[in-house]
């Protein structure tokens, strides 16, 4: 007995193709978050902040900033 039916099934991209989409995503991602790092930090510096204190509120993948405060030279 056969199933009947004629249909191909609708092909798929390989998963090695996904794979590599991620993992030239999350080497983006370090990059970037590279530069803007050495961006932020060369900033604060020009500008004499030597520190900077963040209020956090909250836990997990919720919350907020309540405050942010700097001291500088």
């Amino acid at each position: 007995m056969t199933d009947g039916s004629d249909a191909a099934p609708s092909p798929k991209p390989p998963l090695s193709e996904w794979e590599t989409l991620a993992a030239l995503h999350t080497q983006l991602e370090a990059e970037l978050f590279s530069l803007n790092k050495a961006v932020l930090l060369n900033a604060l510096a020009l500008a004499g902040v030597t520190h900077v204190i963040v209020t956090f509120d909250g836990f997990g993948d919720s919350g907020q900033i309540e405050e942010c405060r700097s001291r500088g030279r």
